[in-house]
C-alpha cells in the first residue's frame, strides 16, 4: 500500500547508483567523519521528571502535522525533542547561539510541531527546541553576512534541488493511482516496481504534474511509465552502442599492435640477413686466410724437404709440394670466389660465420628465435 513506499535516502540512493555495500560502509565511518568535521558525540541525555516533556501532548501534535509510516521514527523524533528539553534545564534561551541545545532537521513539519508544542509548554521560550536547516542558515548568514557569503547560493541550490523532490502527499496519490491501475490489468507488477523505484519515475512524475497531487491520475500513471520505458530502451540502445564502438576500438588496436609486430619482425629480419652476409663474407675471409696460413706452412716443409733430401730418390718431396700447390690453389678459389675447396675448409667457413653472427647479433640485442643460422 502507500504506507510501503520507497524513503527519500533509497530514492536517492537508487539515483546515485550506490549500493547497499557502500550506504555500509558510509555508516561504518560515520564517527571517524562526524569528528573530522568537529562534531563531537555525546550519549542521550537520561530521562528526568523535572525536565520532562509531555509525550502524548507532543505525539498529539506529531500527528496532526505528520503522517508515520514507521512509528520508530516517531519515537525516535519525540525522543530526541525530550531530549533537547533535559540538555536546557530549564534555562531561558533568548538567543540560538546561547541556547544549550537546538535539533536541526530538514523535517519542517517535526520543527512546527515542536515550535507548537513548546509555546504551550514553556511561553518564554524564544528559541525553538526544533529549527530547519534553512532557518539556521538564513540566521548564520544574517548575523554574519560576510562570513558566511556563500550561503545565499547554496540555499538557492538546495532549494532547487527540493523543487524537482516530490512530497509526501504527491508520492502518496500516485502510489494510489498505481494499485489501482495493478488491480485492474491496466499494468503488470514488473511495469508497478518499475514505477516504485525507478528514480526516473520520479523525475518524470515530478516534470508531468509539476509537483500537484491533484493532476495524478490513471493517465499520468501511464504516461510514466511509457517515459520510464523509452528511456530504459535509450539506455540499452546507448550501452549497445558504446559496446559495438569498444569493439571496434578493441579490434582496431589489436590489428594495429599486430601490424607493428609484423613491421618489428620485418625489420628485424632485414637486420639479421645484412648483418649474416656480413659475417659470411668475414668467415671466408678469415676461411681463406687459415687456407694460406696452412699453405704457407706446408710450403716451408716442403722446401725444407726438397733441400734437405735432394740426393733422395725418394717421393716424400715431391707430395708434399703437391699438397702445398693444392693447399694454395684452394685458398685462391675460396678467395677469389667465395667457394669452400674443401669440406674441411667448408665446416671452418660455417663454424666462423655462425660464432660472428651470434657475438654480434648479442651486441645488438637482435632476437634470433626466428633466423635459422648454423
Amino acid at each position: 500500500g502507500p504506507e510501503s513506499r520507497p524513503s527519500s535516502i533509497t530514492m536517492e540512493a537508487k539515483k546515485r547508483g550506490t549500493s547497499r555495500s557502500d550506504l555500509l560502509m558510509v555508516a561504518s565511518t560515520v564517527e571517524e567523519r562526524l569528528e573530522q568535521l568537529g562534531v563531537q558525540l555525546r550519549a542521550t541525555p537520561v530521562y528526568g521528571r523535572k525536565f520532562q516533556i509531555d509525550e502524548l501532548a507532543f505525539e498529539a501534535i506529531l500527528d496532526q502535522k505528520l503522517s508515520y509510516a514507521n512509528q520508530r521514527a516517531k519515537e525516535y523524533d519525540v525522543n530526541s525533542v525530550r531530549s533537547i528539553f533535559a540538555l536546557r534545564k530549564g534555562v531561558p534561551t533568548a538567543l540560538l547561539e546561547k541556547s544549550r541545545a537546538v535539533l536541526v532537521t530538514s523535517n519542517t513539519p517535526l520543527a512546527k510541531a515542536a515550535n507548537e508544542y513548546g509555546r504551550a509548554a514553556s511561553p518564554s521560550e524564544d528559541v525553538s527546541s526544533v529549527i530547519t536547516d534553512f532557518v539556521l542558515a538564513n540566521l548564520a548568514w544574517l548575523k554574519l553576512p560576510m562570513g558566511a557569503g556563500s550561503i545565499p547560493a547554496t540555499q538557492l541550490l538546495s532549494l532547487a534541488y527540493a523543487a524537482l523532490e516530490p512530497s509526501e502527499t504527491l508520492l502518496v496519490e500516485y502510489l494510489k493511482e498505481m494499485e489501482k491501475l495493478e488491480e485492474q490489468g491496466g499494468i503488470t507488477e514488473r511495469d508497478h516496481q518499475l514505477l516504485r523505484s525507478d528514480p526516473s519515475a520520479i523525475e518524470s512524475l515530478v516534470h508531468l504534474t509539476s509537483g500537484d497531487e491533484r493532476a495524478v491520475g490513471p493517465q499520468i500513471v501511464r504516461e510514466t511509465l511509457l517515459r520510464v520505458h523509452e528511456e530504459i530502451r535509450g539506455e540499452e540502445s546507448q550501452k549497445l552502442t558504446e559496446e559495438e564502438r569498444a569493439h571496434r576500438e578493441t579490434r582496431r588496436a589489436e590489428e594495429a599492435t599486430r601490424e607493428a609486430l609484423r613491421e618489428e619482425r620485418a625489420r628485424s629480419q632485414r637486420v639479421s640477413e645484412a648483418l649474416y652476409w656480413r659475417c659470411d663474407s668475414h668467415a671466408s675471409y678469415l676461411a681463406g686466410s687459415a687456407a694460406v696460413g696452412v699453405a704457407g706452412t706446408l710450403g716451408t716443409a716442403g722446401v725444407i724437404s726438397v733441400v734437405g733430401l735432394r740426393s733422395d730418390p725418394s717421393p716424400l718431396p715431391w707430395l708434399v709440394l703437391g699438397s702445398v700447390a693444392v693447399t694454395v690453389g684452394g685458398a685462391v678459389v675460396n678467395q677469389m670466389f667465395g667457394v669452400p675447396f674443401t669440406p674441411l675448409l667448408g665446416r671452418f667457413r660455417e663454424r666462423c660465420c655462425a660464432w660472428l653472427f651470434r657475438r654480434r647479433a648479442a651486441k645488438l640485442d637482435i632476437d634470433l628465435t626466428d633466423f635459422e643460422v648454423g
